[in-house]
């Protein structure tokens, strides 16, 4: 039976698009293409999905046969829509008829194409006008075999005309008798193979058979072959559930579902050269990258970036040290989300291998968040600093405790490096999870922070634990020093019991009282110098200008340290502030620096094992101080001015310049000991010095019948009720009476109220006491009688010489500018 061709003009579809409608959830029109009253004319009852066309088909021949092998179905991808069912039919009445193929194509079907060179746009055989150049194509397929047979899914796409024409049909026909003029520009041709004739061209296709069958919605990507680097004008699909490119061979019952089909424009980078090398580790879904080198950034033209997409577009831009490459897709007009952005940054080789190493320190723990006095803790301790990547560290905290947890080792990797002038900043790519306490705390972790150009490392480890909250750490502490090492470290006494390791720069387990006898041992070529700050004591071994400090703190950490023995040799310097002290007997090889609490305005009695020199500390500030210092003798009974000769003088002192010090740093010359002198009382009054660096008990010191303490607050001395258990801080004075006599005795020249100091010229008057009297000579004039405590007793009027009793007690006698103290029995 021959096939009458024809093109209903109005059905063709001409539409200038990127994309395809392709999920078939729009409405379905009925498809009318074909419908005529001569019998053998082919009609096509039922419905189309808009923007394609149907190979729907009813044959009357001696009686109607209709058959509709394209419909909507329910079975779909998605929740609500069709997909689209082709199932394979037989068509016509008994031998007469044939199998049907099915299929969607976006042009008129070829069947239905006419020879008229000027019908259908200059012959072109189904297509729409395209002007794009998609990568692939995709879509959601399922298919139901009854017989071998492919199904197809093709697209092609092409400019130009045919010339000529041929006279042969290479597709086949639904009768085995049929023929038809053909152009070359039909779409099996253009869909199978490159034309030879004409100004035809075809520039790409894709095409996909699908042998076997699916049972679930598979999804398909079907590439597209570029044949010229061209702009199509025209393209075509076709989706068919037969083996279209041999009609004789189509299988009735063969079933194909499609849904959910679009065009892919890729908008990623398939290649990246910078100056003719690849980017190392260059991956298309991988969009920023650190090139790490001389941190010289590349000239534009420099770059080499491929899209692996066929009609995407690359621009690119500078800023700083960072270049920027966008791809967009070739549908970019109307898809503007269809690209991908790539940052190249351009860094210098911080060579970080030389941060590697540990750093001693302290770290504080903020506590504010819980309520917790003191709001923020300090404890010594130390971090690991290892090179991980380029420009990469990773930072290890041992051990960390918080609130008496001990929580773990803290280990953060890739924390990024980068300058910051003569600095480098540290920052933690993303937040490290750790499971700490053997698993049961969950923690994220993070670290930021600063290294700077003499190896001062500030860091904060922000730690936010499960069941703790946030737990902010902030770490300070320096690079150690290679080959400054301890080689022995240990404290007496059970509770300090040290397992030393020479790269364990901290020591917190401790109990430390004055009487633990610390010991240690360090290459001769080094020196040890021993510091002590009221709270930790440092062992800081150094080599000329290098330094590694040890640090000795107590478990209980707001127990500061406040004393300890050394009985062997110290060879460096000794520091001592803020209250802290140390016993032993130990010769110091460098210099004793020791820094007393003082109030600059008043007088200050100094007592030490050593000759010092004085400098007022104000403001943080220290300078050299001048200062008036007496002590008084009975040589003629009067005030001289003493400078410390012997390390058992007794003096008190007052600032001349910088009164507003609050201590006073009192530095030995080298070779000084921390054991005072001996001291020694026969009768009488001594002014004897606490001349230790710890507090003693005052019957330790010497041995006397009365004691009196200096009170430096109301600048007297006071008497001592219970001897034996009394002590004096080091550094301050007392009065130790032996016998009747004074041989010796000191005030503090000021004038106060009811105080016994004053200023003035010194008199020749003398006081002095026998047999319950008192003997003023030489003074004329008022006398003034106080208690040691300053307390106004009496006042008699005097003229040459007097004599007037008292009651049994110790006395302060004032004549005019001069104050003597006498013991009256």
């Amino acid at each position: 039976m021959m096939l009458a061709i024809a093109c209903i003009i109005a059905g063709c579809i001409n539409v200038q698009a990127q994309q395809i409608k392709g999920d078939f959830d729009a409405e379905w029109v009925t498809d009318t293409k074909g419908n005529g009253s001569l019998p053998g004319q082919f009609l096509r009852p039922g419905t189309q999905p808009v923007g394609w066309e149907a190979s729907n088909v009813n044959q009357k021949v001696l009686m109607e046969k209709k058959e509709i092998v394209v419909t909507p179905d329910a079975d779909r991808t998605k929740e609500t829509g069709y997909s689209v069912k082709m199932e394979n039919k037989y068509v016509g009445v008994s031998s007469m008829g044939s199998n049907t193929p099915a299929y969607i194509t976006l042009g008129v079907p070829w069947v239905y194409a006419v020879m008229d060179l000027d019908a259908c746009d200059g012959g072109t055989i189904g297509g729409i006008d395209f002007s794009f150049r998609p990568d692939s194509i995709i879509g959601h397929y399922k298919r139901t075999v009854t017989a071998a047979e492919n199904a197809l899914i093709l697209t092609y796409f092409w400019k130009g005309n045919c010339t000529s024409t041929v006279k042969t049909n290479p597709k086949g026909s639904l009768s085995s008798s049929s023929t038809a003029e053909v152009q070359n520009k039909d779409l099996c041709i253009l869909g199978k193979e490159i034309p030879t004739s004409g100004d035809a061209q075809l520039i790409a296709k894709g095409e996909y058979n699908i042998t076997e069958a699916i049972n679930d919605w598979t999804r398909i990507s079907v590439p597209i072959d570029y044949y010229l680097d061209e702009v199509p004008e025209k393209m075509n699909i076709i989706i068919s559930s037969a083996n279209y490119w041999d009609r004789k061979a189509i299988q009735a019952g063969n079933i194909l579902y499609a849904d959910d089909i679009e065009f892919i424009y890729n908008s990623k980078l398939e290649s990246l050269k910078i100056g003719d090398v690849a980017v190392d580790g260059f991956d298309k879904n991988t969009y920023n990258y650190t090139i790490i080198g001389d941190g010289v950034v590349p000239t534009e033209d420099q770059i080499e970036a491929v899209s692996d997409g066929k009609g995407a577009s690359i621009t690119q831009s500078t800023n700083g040290n960072t270049i920027t490459i966008t791809v967009s897709g070739n549908d970019i007009s109307i898809n503007p989300e269809n690209k991908h952005v790539y940052t190249l940054t351009f860094a210098k080789d911080l060579q970080v291998e030389k941060f590697a190493g540990i750093y001693n320190g302290s770290i504080d723990i903020d506590l504010s968040v819980m309520g917790a006095e003191p709001p923020v803790l300090t404890v010594p301790d130390q971090i690991t600093i290892e090179k991980s990547e380029i420009n990469e560290l990773q930072l290890t905290l041992k051990n960390f405790s918080f609130i008496g947890l001990t929580l773990g080792d803290i280990t953060v990797d890739k924390i990024s490096v980068t300058e910051n002038g003569s600095n480098y900043d540290i920052n933690s790519k993303e937040p490290v999870t750790l499971s700490l306490m053997g698993g049961s705390i969950q923690a994220s972790v993070s670290v930021s922070g600063t290294i700077q150009a003499d190896g001062t490392t500030t860091a904060t480890i922000d730690v936010d634990a499960t069941g703790l909250g946030k737990i902010p750490v902030t770490f300070k502490g320096k690079k150690i020093e290679e080959g400054l090492r301890l080689n022995e470290l240990a404290i007496s006494g059970e509770a300090n019991a040290i397992t030393f390791d020479p790269n364990v720069f901290n020591y917190k387990s401790l109990d430390i009282t004055s009487t633990d006898i610390l010991t240690y041992t360090a290459d001769p070529s080094l020196k040890v110098n021993i510091s002590m700050d009221g709270n930790w004591i440092y062992l800081n071994v150094t080599d000329g200008d290098k330094a590694n400090i040890y640090k000795l703190a107590n478990a209980d950490i707001s127990k500061p340290i406040k004393a300890i023995t050394v009985n062997q040799a110290i060879d460096g310097n000794l520091e001592l502030s803020n209250g802290s002290e140390i016993n032993g007997n130990a010769t110091v090889s460098g210099t004793i620096s020791y820094v007393k609490q003082i109030d600059g305005n008043a007088w200050n009695v100094i007592g030490l094992p050593f000759i010092p020199t004085v400098n007022a500390i104000t403001d943080n500030t220290t300078v050299p101080a001048e200062a008036d210092w007496y002590t008084y003798t009975n040589e003629n009974g009067e005030y001289k001015p003493q400078s410390l000769s012997a390390v058992n003088n007794a003096c008190i002192m007052k600032l001349k310049t910088y009164n507003e010090a609050t201590a006073l740093e009192l530095i030995s010359i080298a070779g000084s000991s921390i054991k005072g002198g001996e001291l020694t009382i026969t009768k009488g009054y001594n002014i004897c010095p606490n001349n230790t660096l710890a507090t003693q008990k005052l019957t330790d010191l010497i041995t006397a019948d009365t004691y009196y303490l200096f009170d430096q607050t109301a600048q007297v001395f006071n008497i001592v009720s219970e001897p034996s258990t009394a002590t004096v801080a080091p550094s301050e004075m007392f009065i130790a009476l032996k016998g009747n006599n004074p041989v010796a005795t000191i005030v503090t020249p000021d004038v106060y109220e009811q105080g016994i100091e004053n200023n003035g010229t010194i008199e020749s008057a003398k006081v002095y006491s026998t047999n319950g009297n008192v003997f003023v000579q030489g003074y004329t004039g008022t006398v003034d009688i106080y208690l040691l405590n300053g307390g106004k007793v009496a006042q008699k009027e005097v003229s040459g010489n007097d004599m007037f009793r008292l009651e049994p007690n110790t006395y302060i006698i004032r004549t005019g500018t001069k104050a003597t103290i006498v013991i009256v029995k």
